[in-house]
């Protein structure tokens, strides 16, 4: 398929079309949810990946209030539903949901629609994100003092990363890094 304009410019053709004429992308297999913890700029997190059968968009319809299923995009006590959507055309589907509650259950659906519209439901499911857990810092030592070095040291309450920021006025200038997750530091 091309398409001229009224100038005679002439589009490049379009893509090969995958779609199997009048069905929906198959999306009867559940959907798997990945729960990443609370951080302070992206609350909790939640990966949601399914596979098609057939090239399709990927869409996540997800509330706190049950949804209903099939193509109904309604909470059945009446709550927002939210939907998280990706137009890019694959078999292997994969949305991030930002922004959630801890300790919260969320029910969601995962759907997609082929290049011709027609779309997939997966029944509804749900799950319950992590509660909040600060990071606390505790244990703070500085020992082994010298004109040219100190030894700092700490725990945190979670697996975390370190960042050291010394020098001689309270901006600071220096710091020391160590990207590996530990709780000891």
């Amino acid at each position: 398929v091309t398409s001229e304009d009224g100038a005679g410019n002439i589009s490049m053709p379009a893509g090969p079309v995958s779609s199997k004429p009048g069905s929906a992308p198959d999306v009867t297999a559940a959907p798997r949810v990945e729960l990443l913890g609370w951080r302070q700029d992206m609350g909790v997190r939640a990966k949601i990946t399914w596979d098609t059968d057939q090239l399709a968009d990927s869409n996540v319809a997800y509330s706190e209030g049950e949804i209903n299923t099939g193509a109904d995009m309604s909470a059945k006590d009446g709550r927002d539903v939210l939907i998280t959507a990706d137009p890019e055309l694959t078999y292997n589907h994969e949305i991030m949901l930002y922004n959630l509650e801890p300790s919260s259950t969320y029910y969601f659906k995962a759907f997609s629609k082929n290049e011709i519209q027609i779309a997939g439901y997966s029944e509804v499911l749900s799950f319950t994100t992590p509660e909040r857990v600060p990071l606390l810092i505790s244990g703070m030592k500085v020992s082994d003092l010298t004109q040219k070095s100190a030894f700092v040291s700490f725990a945190t309450s979670k697996l975390a990363t370190t960042l050291i920021e010394f020098g001689n006025s309270s901006s600071f200038g220096d710091n020391l890094q160590n990207t590996e997750l530990n709780t000891t530091h």
